[in-house]
Parts: structure tokens; C-alpha cells; sequence
């Protein structure tokens, strides 16, 4: 079976600047079985004291709830038969 389970969108800022659809499709495109998205989410104030890798480590929490929709509604048909 060919599935990955760890990819990151806009919203982990780690992560590819690739969209959603755009991970997607070209999962579609290569035959896999199963594709996850996967965003680190946000973590708490002050976690760690370097402000520039806290940026980088997981999705703002501002980010969340527009996370949260978006994957709702772009996610309503999923690729797993």
C-alpha cells in the first residue's frame, strides 16, 4: 500500500508552502492509498524560550480555527475508498 502520513501545508510553518488540493492531487496522481496531512498544532505560550524555532515548530494558534475550517470543507471527499 502506498501511504504517507506526514505532510505539512502553509498552516505548520515548517512546512511546504504547498496547498492542500495541491498535496492531494499529486497524491492521486502517483497512486497512493492513503495520504494524511498531518499539522503540528499550536503549542503553549513561552514553551521554549527562542521566539524565531517557536514560530517554526507548529500552526499559530490564530491559524486554528481557520485550520480547522478549511480542512472541513476542502476534506468532505477523502482518497481512501
Amino acid at each position: 500500500m502506498k501511504w504517507d502520513d506526514h505532510s505539512h501545508t502553509p498552516y505548520c510553518h515548517h512546512g511546504s508552502g504547498t496547498s492542500q488540493e495541491e498535496y492531494l492531487e499529486r497524491a492521486i496522481n502517483l497512486g497512493f492509498e492513503r495520504y494524511t496531512l498531518s499539522e503540528h498544532a499550536p503549542l503553549p505560550l513561552n514553551w521554549i524560550d527562542d521566539a524565531s524555532l517557536y514560530k517554526r515548530l507548529a500552526m499559530p494558534y490564530s491559524e486554528l480555527s481557520l485550520y480547522i475550517e478549511h480542512a472541513k470543507h476542502k476534506n468532505k471527499n477523502t482518497m481512501e475508498r
